[in-house]
Parts: structure tokens; C-alpha cells; sequence
């Protein structure tokens, strides 16, 4: 009996830190090049993907990359503070 006690408390502790660190996107977008997964608002996120699809064609401009090469999309996380990353993290 003492051993199922003390696996019920193992199990119930150990399933509160996964419940606690597990970060799950409300939201997610998809552009020409990134997939971003974000719990901010709608207008923030396609702000943020239009600023990293900016950054995109300077970086193929930079380095005269080949625009017409299809990739996977990349995946991206956008936290709205620096507490729900730590929490994902």
C-alpha cells in the first residue's frame, strides 16, 4: 500500500511540472517562407512575420541566394513576454 502511495504522489508530481512547462500556440500562421506559432494577438504576429520575411529578402539579397529555391517552411515561436518563454523553456 505504502508503495502506490508513494508512486500517486511521484506520478502526481511529475505531471504537474509537465503541466507547468508545456507551451501550447493559440495561434498559427503561415507565410511565403515561416510557420509562426505565437500566443500574441492576431495583428502582432503578421506584423512580426512581415518584418521576418523583410529580413528574408535582404538575407537572399546579402548573400545572392537563388529566390526560386523552394524550402520547408521554418518554424517559428513568438512568446509575448519573457515569462511564458521561460516557462516553455
Amino acid at each position: 500500500m505504502r508503495l502506490v502511495l508513494y508512486a500517486t504522489v511521484v506520478v502526481i508530481t511529475l505531471g504537474g511540472v509537465v503541466a507547468s512547462t508545456w507551451w501550447w500556440p493559440t495561434t498559427v500562421l503561415l507565410s511565403e517562407h515561416y510557420v509562426l506559432y505565437t500566443t500574441v494577438d492576431e495583428q502582432t504576429a503578421n506584423e512580426a512575420l512581415v518584418i521576418v520575411e523583410t529580413l528574408h529578402g535582404a538575407y537572399v539579397d546579402l548573400f545572392d541566394l537563388d529566390p526560386t529555391e523552394t524550402h520547408d517552411r521554418l518554424p517559428l515561436a513568438l512568446y509575448p513576454d519573457r515569462a511564458e518563454f521561460k516557462r516553455g523553456h
